[in-house]
């Protein structure tokens, strides 16, 4: 029996097909994205076509497939790291007036877009050299206007819950192991609360007690209204915060 079957509610799988919410905060509209390979005579890799989904508020859907399917590059299209090549995203977030269409802003839009919005949480830690790990966890929330004292202190819970030592706090993260780099990168995607997280394999390579730590995370960021939109492969992880499952596929490209 599978983890899934095991679980109280299975997530729903759905193919690369869009669903409509009404509530939705993520919506990919008919999107295609390619990357022209120009060591290899300009040839084109087609990564999506016509890709739709919707990712409501309080809810939480996983993209899985085989290496090459398109998972992260979703991510990093909705977090405005690439450009579209067709199609649309739009972004609905309670404060900011109508939705927020990827497409036609401006670079500077969407930095200050996703700096107030969007969380996007890794397995990889890229920050300043030589800040103290408190302030690199503080950082996102003072930027989106939170006063010092609450950054502090929602910084100081987050690293105790994932177990980073009080003694650590004002090292570096540089100095840190992979897995306490890892966990400090989750602790600053968690702390500003955004409405919208963007999850790639945050969980991946974390001992058992952790990862429930940040499964934890990600069902109180639901309650509290957030959309998730993640790549993941473990299993446990999936069917404890999945709603849905999205089952992409590589793309048929010539040689």
């Amino acid at each position: 029996m599978s983890l899934c079957e095991l679980a109280t509610s299975s997530p729903v799988r759905d193919k690369q097909t869009a669903r409509c919410h009404q509530s939705a905060m993520v919506e990919l509209q008919d999107v295609s994205k390619a990357f022209v390979l120009h060591q290899q005579g300009k040839r084109q890799l087609s990564v999506l076509e016509n890709f739709s989904l919707s990712v409501a508020a309080g809810e939480c859907v996983i993209l899985r497939g085989v290496s090459g399917a398109g998972k992260s590059t979703v991510l990093r299209l909705v977090y405005g790291n690439y450009l579209l090549d067709s199609g649309e995203i739009r972004l609905h977030m309670g404060h900011h007036p109508g939705p927020f269409r990827l497409a036609a802003a401006h670079p500077r839009q969407i930095a200050a877009f996703r700096r107030r919005y969007i969380a996007y949480v890794s397995q990889f830690l890229r920050v300043v050299p030589r800040l103290p790990t408190l302030q690199v966890v503080m950082e996102p929330a003072l930027r989106c206007g939170i006063e010092l004292a609450e950054a502090q202190d929602r910084a100081e819970q987050l690293l105790d819950r994932l177990g980073i030592g009080r003694t650590l706090w004002g090292l570096p993260p540089a100095t840190f192991s992979g897995g306490e780099k890892q966990r400090v990168n989750i602790a600053r995607g968690f702390v500003a609360q955004h409405p919208l997280l963007l999850l790639d394999e945050p969980t991946a390579s974390l001992d058992s007690r952790n990862k429930g730590v940040v499964i934890g995370l990600m069902r109180e960021a639901k309650r509290q209204g957030a959309a998730l939109l993640g790549v993941f492969h473990d299993e446990e992880v999936i069917c404890q915060i999945a709603d849905h499952v999205v089952e992409m596929e590589p793309m048929q490209n010539d040689e």
